[in-house]
């Protein structure tokens, strides 16, 4: 139940055995929660640091939970602040690579940007670049396709395919054969960066395969960037109690920004048709009227920062 705030299940069950019986002790925990000694204190080492419990005053060396409300509240309060954290990093990213692509017009004179028009003719770039890779690929939202032997791929995916069981089951079968997978709750551009040598970004039509040492230097940066804060596809993506989903924050964050139910369902991977109904929920939760509404009401409960309106 609390292991979304970063709680053990171990450590939970303690830290309720102590909410209702606040003066117990290590043996009395031990009977209570029916675990060994040593899983106790671990768990009791684990709360304290977590500020889920506090040194008595009257009792030097014993410990006393702290109200749930002042504890949980604060690690619900710092879960919130890291979502934060993360978007501002994926903002940044946004913001790396519009100056990367800003910039193509002085590549393209360089001679450093190869044009491909038409998908096929991408796939077929695509997979010759794959064949001559010898040591990684990387990736932003791949589309699916063969991976050679002996060269180590990493690949991130939005989140939404983990609610659309025919995506999330190839995203798995992915994993399963060897290719390093993460999901983010959105990603600054679609790319493939080959061997840390050239990069292949699409375009309405077709796609720009990079070869420029800087530009391609930039988008491997970008990548290890969204990689450290990506979710591995063995973990659930989970949220608090009572507050929106990761998702749900994100489409708050893009309502925000004045994004349409096309350009959000873009964004976040999914369908307009998730997209509404994440809105009607939305709606009903916040009790809102209209998306004007339901962003003042989010910035009362915190759902939103000030910075999203940016």
């Amino acid at each position: 139940m609390l292991e979304p705030l970063g709680i053990t299940p171990a450590a939970e069950s303690v830290y309720l055995a102590l909410l209702r019986a606040p003066c117990a002790g290590v043996a009395d925990l031990v009977r209570a929660v029916r675990a060994e000694e040593n899983t106790v204190r671990e768990a009791l080492t684990e709360l304290t640091a977590m500020g889920l419990l506090r040194a008595s005053w009257r009792e030097p060396g014993v410990l006393r939970p702290v109200d749930p409300e002042i504890g949980l509240g604060a690690l619900v309060a710092r879960e919130q602040a890291e979502v934060a954290r993360r978007q501002s990093l994926v903002e940044e990213g946004r913001a790396a690579v519009a100056r990367v692509l800003a910039g193509q017009v002085e590549f393209r004179d360089e001679g450093e940007v190869e044009c491909v028009d038409g998908l096929d003719a991408v796939r077929a770039r695509h997979k010759e670049l794959a064949a001559e890779s010898r040591e990684e690929i990387l990736a932003f939202d791949p589309a699916p396709g063969d991976h050679p032997g002996g060269v180590r791929v990493r690949q991130v995916h939005l989140d939404g395919v983990r609610a659309n069981a025919a995506a999330w089951a190839l995203v798995r079968g992915l994993a399963e054969n060897g290719v390093e997978v993460r999901t983010a709750m959105s990603l600054p551009v679609r790319m493939s960066v080959f061997d840390g040598r050239r990069a292949v970004v699409p375009q309405a039509g077709g796609a720009l395969v990079l070869s420029g040492q800087g530009v391609v230097t930039a988008l491997v940066t970008l990548f290890e960037h969204v990689w450290r804060e990506a979710t591995p596809v063995d973990v659930t993506r989970t949220t608090a109690s009572g507050a929106p989903t990761l998702q749900q924050r994100e489409l708050l964050r893009l309502w925000a920004r004045g994004a349409t139910d096309e350009k959000a369902a873009r964004q976040l991977g999914v369908s307009p048709r998730t997209v509404r109904r994440l809105s009607g929920d939305l709606m009903t939760r916040l009790g809102a009227a209209s998306r004007f509404q339901a962003g003042a009401k989010a910035l009362e409960r915190g759902w939103l920062a000030a910075a999203d309106l940016a």
